[in-house]
């Protein structure tokens, strides 16, 4: 896995049907006073990565080129089976949650003071005729792990709006959400929710 200040993501492609696909490799980095320090990374190059997802290789040609910055590497993440015939939803949650906020610049008290600011980033594609959809969220809790707010990037309009890149996929695109750290708030949890439309198998 590549770690890089504001990170990257790869999507997925299917399976089976030749599908190509949707998902993603995210980041997640404070701005403001802490502009330099990134919390969390996931690009799906290593051998395992924390939301424990199934992988496609770029080789595999299940999916249009990555030339986003940061570009794609060797593999993405796709969605894993659904339901055939079904639409059907696969909830993928990182194996670091919670990841503590707090350390050098992210202090309790620049947080509730309101001064730190965050960046969720991750990359998207999909199958073409398909939409199967992938979204990020990241989920802020207090010192009790009591939900405070959450945030989340890509989804179903954000999938449905990619261009088309050939006969089987998506291009690639990438989606940010930027806002204040909530008052309060001293870890955030990871997930990947993907969402497959009734036709195929897999999740692209």
């Amino acid at each position: 896995m590549k770690k890089r200040p504001l990170p990257a993501s790869r999507r997925p492609s299917p399976s089976s049907a030749l599908c190509a696909a949707a998902i993603l490799t995210g980041a997640f980095a404070f701005s403001g006073e802490a502009e330099a320090a990134t919390v969390f990374v996931e690009d799906f190059e290593g051998a395992t990565n924390a939301f424990t997802m199934p992988t496609y290789s770029y080789s595999q040609n299940y999916t249009a080129a990555n030339s986003l910055t940061p570009g794609g590497g060797a593999k993405y993440a796709h969605g894993g089976a659904g339901t055939g015939g079904a639409a059907s939803t696969n909830t993928y949650t990182a194996s670091t949650n919670p990841v503590a906020l707090l350390g050098g610049d992210v202090t309790a008290a620049a947080i509730d003071a309101g001064t730190i600011g965050y960046n969720l980033y991750a990359q998207f594609s999909s199958y073409l005729s398909q939409a199967d959809s992938a979204q990020v969220t990241a989920t802020f809790l207090d010192g009790s792990n009591t939900i405070l707010s959450s945030a989340s990037v890509g989804g179903v309009a954000f999938t449905a709006a990619l261009t088309p890149a050939g006969n089987v996929s998506k291009d690639w695109l990438a989606d940010m959400n930027s806002a204040l750290v909530p008052v309060g708030a001293r870890s955030v949890t990871f997930t990947v929710t993907e969402v497959k439309t009734p036709g195929g198998v897999n999740i692209d």
